[in-house]
């Protein structure tokens, strides 16, 4: 029947999006989006991303993730899970460990959320936009000190650490302080002082 002007539903497997609709995307429900998430490098201890796809017409076939340091944009490519799934786990410890170049830094990251048509695609009605509104940071735990083995570093060097003009600072006041009182002390008790 598509011969004569008929409609073939076979020949278009995805849907008409009309120009007004929103463009799609995805909310995240885990980690806030509010502030920014400090998280462990250690064995163990993998990081959850959750979303939700709103305005979309069709669903992806895949999201990649990447981790894009703020600094110096070094792009880590974390993984891709399914255009349908609603949450992907990152252990970045083992990342870290089976990856060598560039090495994790322990500073601050954007994650990058993208579909088939790249970390840049256009906005366009009712299709996935890619997505940078979170932002989280890695650190590295330091080992435990028991409590008698610790030693403060700057401690014992408080004096030597203040710095030349505070010291400075309080000797003027001092000398002025000194020079007022004995002023006023010879004015009181001197011969020009009350009969």
């Amino acid at each position: 029947m598509s011969s004569n002007g008929g409609d073939d539903k076979s020949s278009s497997t995805s849907p008409s999006i009309p120009a007004s609709a929103p463009v799609g995307g995805l909310t995240f429900t885990e980690p806030p989006q509010t502030k920014t998430s400090y998280y462990k490098v250690a064995p163990d201890n993998a990081i959850t991303f959750g979303w939700n796809l709103t305005s979309l017409y069709s669903t992806p076939d895949s999201l990649t993730f990447d981790a894009v340091h703020t600094d110096s944009d070094n792009t880590y490519t974390m993984g891709s899970v399914g255009g349908g799934e609603s949450t992907f786990e990152w252990d970045p410890y083992k990342y870290h460990t089976e990856n060598n170049s560039p090495p994790l830094v322990y500073e601050t990251y954007q994650l990058r959320v993208y579909d088939k048509n790249g970390p840049s695609a256009a906005p366009a009605p009712g299709t996935f936009m890619p997505n940078t509104n979170i932002r989280f940071a890695l650190y590295k735990p330091q080992s435990y000190t028991p409590l008698d083995e610790w030693v403060c570093p700057n401690c014992s060097s408080a004096v030597r650490s203040l710095p030349l003009a505070s010291v400075a600072w309080v000797v003027t006041l001092s000398l002025v302080l000194f020079s007022g009182y004995s002023v006023l002390r010879g004015v009181g008790g001197g011969a020009g002082g009350r009969r």
